[in-house]
């Protein structure tokens, strides 16, 4: 069994909703902690995330000193959605994985879609602040006293995979590992099909049917190999892809398993972009070993 709670938290002056599942027996915790969890001022530098994990863990020593009595924690996942979604769409993993012992945010993005519930407009959205969206996230569960610091996660499809994907690589310390589904790799290709050049780019343009986005879009992802800014994280990677997807190539996913040094890549025949039915139940199982795998090697180190 599991539970949910709507929370909220900031990225400078926006407010970024998310929605937690956990698993049941912290029922009375989220209860008890519910004003204190929304809502809070959380900024997304990498300085502050780890500033927070350090006075959080210096805390927490102290008062099992105090007490002599261990306080359960457990490990965290954050997922992202795609381009035009919203964190909705990571609700089927996110009730499996709170089912099996973890703590899921799935968030949405600032301006990511017309359902957003997150503040800021689709004309500001870009990879970039995508990714800040993520550091603040992380910033949220490395607050909230059930989340184990050390055991963070990140789950991205499409746009949010890329988004993971990047600011993983920029931050590694933080994670004990990424999943990517699907991930969006493909995006700065896309937008070169549209125009020719950085200069035909509009103030606004429907970049796929269901979004339209600003010129900020482009500019940041313009010039911007994806490939040479995910190379350097070295920790384990699962990414999961389906050969009949339309929108994103599996062949971008099969050059990234190339580039990480530690990956595994599976790849759902005849799936498309987002999984369904057989599809979904096949890639939790990917997602259950590789997770299975990660606590392993906890164990091993303690």
């Amino acid at each position: 069994m599991y539970i949910t709670q709507d929370v909220s938290f900031r990225r400078d002056k926006l407010n970024i909703y998310g929605k937690l599942f956990a698993p049941e027996v912290l029922s009375e915790v989220l209860t008890g902690e519910k004003a204190s969890s929304v809502g809070g001022n959380f900024g997304g530098k990498a300085d502050e995330v780890t500033e927070t994990i350090e006075s959080i863990e210096a805390a927490e020593e102290h008062a099992e000193e105090a007490t002599q009595a261990p306080f359960v924690k457990f490990p965290g996942i954050i997922f992202s959605h795609g381009y035009g979604g919203t964190g909705v769409t990571g609700t089927f993993y996110a009730r499996a994985l709170a089912e099996k012992g973890y703590a899921v945010l799935c968030i949405d993005f600032c301006g990511g879609g017309e359902y957003s519930k997150s503040d800021g407009s689709p004309l500001e959205l870009s990879l970039m602040t995508e990714a800040e969206d993520i550091a603040a996230a992380v910033r949220y569960m490395c607050e909230q006293s059930f989340i184990d610091s050390r055991r963070i996660f990140l789950l991205g499809e499409s746009l949010g995979g890329m988004a993971s994907a990047l600011y993983a690589n920029e931050h590694p310390e933080l994670f004990k590992g990424l999943m990517l589904l699907y991930p969006g790799f493909c995006f700065r290709e896309i937008v070169k099909g549209i125009f020719k050049s950085f200069d035909e780019v509009p103030e606004s343009y429907a970049y796929l049917p269901n979004l339209t986005v600003g010129r900020r879009f482009a500019e940041d992802i313009w010039d911007f190999d994806i490939y040479e800014h995910i190379a350097g994280y070295r920790r384990p990677v699962l990414i999961i892809h389906g050969n009949a997807d339309s929108l994103v190539d599996v062949s971008y996913s099969v050059k990234a398993a190339e580039v990480y040094p530690d990956a595994e890549l599976h790849i759902i025949d005849k799936a498309e972009h987002g999984f369904r039915g057989a599809d979904f139940r096949q890639a939790m199982g990917y997602i259950d070993k590789y997770l299975e795998k990660a606590d392993a090697s906890q164990a091993k180190i303690h």
